[in-house]
């Protein structure tokens, strides 16, 4: 909202950020199957290597603390630039904090959305934490087939930069969160399901692949 008060432009920077997110995430995903994850005589499976985990997390936590840093300077500097152009910051102190957050509580929908921002992105972290179990002794998936879902998903991520503002424009913030929402809930734990039912093609089948990739699209 201090970036701009204009509802497109919102809705830009926000499939920007989700995009970007998602890009560097799918490359860092790459360097973890070709560098840090990578075949080896004694570990034909990468992901099953435990020697490559140590420097994987080095590298995490060293790239999510200068990205953090350079994000969070960048976005208080266009702020600050945004304002000077309209009116004056409120600035909060510290010691007030914990009041306006309390205020911001009081409003109901800030509470609904803050209460499904905690179910879907714990949820969001429990699929990612398990995606390497899953793909793995769940699914079947060979290591070229678990990377093939980079290209799956960074070029979803190209769709939805260039959909989402349409989308908003036409059925509003609220209608496509909810649909989005929902989707994302219901369609991968259903896929679960008609895989212990058996409905879905055997592991090593090509078509289980195109469903599950059809699925995380």
């Amino acid at each position: 909202p201090e970036l701009t008060r204009d509802p497109d432009e919102r809705t830009t920077l926000m499939s920007l950020r989700t995009v970007f997110a998602w890009l560097f995430g799918l490359l860092n995903s790459l360097l973890a199957y070709t560098v840090f994850l990578a075949a080896t005589p004694k570990h034909p499976l990468g992901l099953l290597n435990p020697e490559g985990y140590p420097r994987y997390a080095v590298f995490g936590a060293v790239t999510m603390f200068v990205a953090m840093l350079v994000s969070a300077l960048g976005t208080q500097r266009a702020a600050l630039e945004a304002a000077s152009v309209t009116k004056a910051v409120a600035h909060v102190r510290l010691r007030d904090l914990p009041r306006a957050m309390l205020a911001a509580l009081g409003s109901r929908s800030y509470r609904a959305a803050v209460v499904a921002g905690l179910f879907l992105f714990v949820g969001y972290g429990l699929t990612e934490n398990m995606n390497n179990y899953m793909n793995t002794f769940f699914w079947g998936f060979t290591p070229q087939e678990i990377g093939g879902f980079i290209v799956v998903i960074f070029s979803a991520s190209v769709v939805v930069l260039a959909s989402a503002r349409g989308l908003v424009r036409r059925f509003g913030n609220r209608s496509v969160g909810l649909a989005a929402g929902v989707v994302m809930t219901v369609t991968y734990p259903a896929l679960i399901v008609l895989r212990l039912l058996g409905v879905l093609p055997h592991a090593g089948e090509p078509g289980l692949f195109r469903v599950v990739a059809g699925t995380v699209f």
